[in-house]
């Protein structure tokens, strides 16, 4: 029985991230699914996911209720959490007519987007 293979060497892993993630900073109230809730920084958002600085250890895979202004609740589920920071990603994409409510027009002509 004779069995080929081929072997590869991966490079490191490209920013897999879907969305374009626009810098805000904005108060928000994140609340654990069936706790109260807490405030929290949103220092990025996207159609997909979010970056809070909170004081509050999550641990990963939690669902969380994110409210946000002009938004109201939106769910999401965290991804990862290190050094005060929280990112994840939303259970339902906010649709980007409803993600410019959030952050405003003006500011949205202000913030340079970034992939990172």
């Amino acid at each position: 029985m004779q069995i080929s293979a081929r072997l590869a060497i991966q490079g490191p892993a490209a920013d897999q991230r879907r969305a374009v993630r626009l810098p805000v900073s904005m108060e928000a109230d994140m609340r654990l699914v069936g706790y109260h809730g807490f405030d929290v920084v949103v220092r990025d958002i996207s159609e997909l996911g979010f970056k809070v600085e909170t004081p509050v250890k999550i641990k990963l895979k939690t669902l969380v209720g994110l409210r946000l202004p002009g938004l109201g609740m939106a769910l999401g589920r965290v991804a990862w959490c290190r050094k005060g920071h929280v990112g994840g990603e939303f259970i339902n994409p906010i649709p980007p007519q409803r993600l410019h409510k959030v952050i405003g027009f003006p500011r949205l002509a202000l913030v340079e987007p970034s992939l990172a």
